[in-house]
């Protein structure tokens, strides 16, 4: 699966998707059925993925400073595949747009995105030992 690359991440965005979940269910706009139905499908994702979640959970409990590190690293590479997912489906959305002025917006703003996230890749290529001296100096104060 692809859980076995990205494993880091699973149990950060788990708590995220479960902090949304108490929020949409004070949310009056959302009826009862949704609710239980965005419930199951939380539930369902993490009997399928229990085993990641576990293993997840103890290793940002025994070791967090590091994990904190290697969840950055991963994001910035979920980051790299979503762009290369994204740009295809944005031009072809800019092209067939009705409102040419919002999708300009959309890509200015995707380009620069897409700057920013190239060069932290390249800085973290590039500086990654000098990065995690650093941050292990910083964390030593914590």
């Amino acid at each position: 699966m692809i859980y076995e690359f990205f494993w880091i991440l699973v149990f950060p965005f788990v708590i995220f998707w479960f902090t949304g979940i108490i929020i949409a269910f004070f949310h009056k706009g959302i009826g009862i059925l949704w609710k239980i139905f965005i419930l199951i499908l939380f539930l369902l994702f993490v009997l399928i993925n229990y085993p990641y979640l576990q293993k997840d959970f103890f290793l940002w409990k025994n070791n967090f400073r590091e994990q904190i590190l290697t969840f950055f690293d991963r994001l910035l590479e979920i980051f790299q595949i979503l762009i290369l997912i994204y740009w295809p489906v944005l031009l072809y959305k800019a092209f067939f747009s009705i409102k040419e002025r919002h999708y300009q917006y959309t890509i200015i703003l995707t380009v620069i995105f897409t700057f920013l996230i190239w060069i932290l890749y390249f800085i973290r290529t590039y500086y990654k030992d000098s990065i995690m001296k650093a941050f292990m100096e910083i964390y030593k104060f914590f």
